[in-house]
């Protein structure tokens, strides 16, 4: 069976709730051997940024892998750290949540409120800023310049628009995703580092080599399909870490149901 076929039967749910792991896919025992194996040497430059990433199910895992790729990067590092404040309106809330615990709160709709960045380090727009421009949520960037208030980027995601430079100043984000009983505001540049990417946020993006991070066997609805279709070289493009070097299979969470509804085939992402 040829690649794309099981990858369709995966996102269909037709191999069922466990996956056997193909043969094709690389093995590595630990994260800094998956960023090795995925990025080199990254004191050789940024050359393969554009086309290579690390895919993980959490947020947390997310930050731990990007905050050690942009460690091994040769240069400075620079930290902007946001301004967050409660609307003027709110002054109750204002006394009950102080600055200190503003900039602690972390949401993937938001960049982080300590933003560490380097230059050519890969980052993600958060937000759609220009579309007539390329500039959109999910679109993967390289930093060139640092400015007090701006920040220089280049359009690294394929497309008509790869390649273009834009300048972003700091924004006033909202979160769009929080629970949070009040609501605030974060001043920031809108990216966060993307050298790793939670894997419901990979959809859209093609790849030549794709690292799959993944503490946990589980996924979530359409996860594993996802994760395993963003290479272009098919499976001998993807690196693999488990906990357990020799598991040979994969929980696969496929809501069939959602398929019956749609009354058609399944169709890939």
């Amino acid at each position: 069976m040829g690649w794309a076929a099981r990858l369709l039967e995966i996102g269909g749910g037709i191999e069922g709730d466990d996956v056997l792991i193909p043969d094709e896919i690389a093995r590595v025992e630990s994260l800094s051997a998956m960023i090795e194996a995925v990025y080199g040497d990254l004191q050789d430059g940024h050359s393969l940024f554009s086309s290579h990433a690390i895919l993980t199910p959490l947020n947390k895992d997310v930050k731990v892998i990007n905050d050690q790729v942009l460690d091994r990067m040769p240069g400075q590092v620079q930290t902007y750290q946001s301004i967050d404040s409660i609307p003027p309106g709110e002054v109750q809330n204002q006394a009950l949540y102080p600055a200190e615990y503003l900039n602690s709160i972390d949401t993937a709709t938001l960049p982080l409120s300590s933003l560490r960045l380097k230059i050519g380090c890969v980052v993600i727009l958060l937000r759609n800023l220009d579309a007539s421009r390329g500039l959109c949520n999910g679109t993967r960037l390289r930093v060139d310049r640092f400015f007090p208030t701006l920040l220089q980027v280049t359009i690294i995601s394929q497309g008509a628009y790869s390649g273009s430079s834009h300048f972003f100043p700091l924004i006033a984000l909202y979160p769009s995703d929080s629970k949070l009983p009040f609501s605030f505001n974060r001043l920031q540049f809108p990216v966060r580092l993307a050298f790793a990417m939670p894997i419901n946020e990979a959809q859209g993006q093609t790849l030549d080599k794709v690292g799959l991070f993944l503490p946990s066997k589980r996924f979530t609805h359409g996860h594993f399909y996802v994760a395993l279709s963003r290479t272009r070289t098919g499976s001998e493009g993807i690196y693999l870490y488990t906990p357990d070097p020799t598991t040979r299979t994969l929980n696969n969470v496929v809501f069939r149901e959602v398929f019956q509804r749609l009354h058609g085939p399944f169709e890939p992402i």
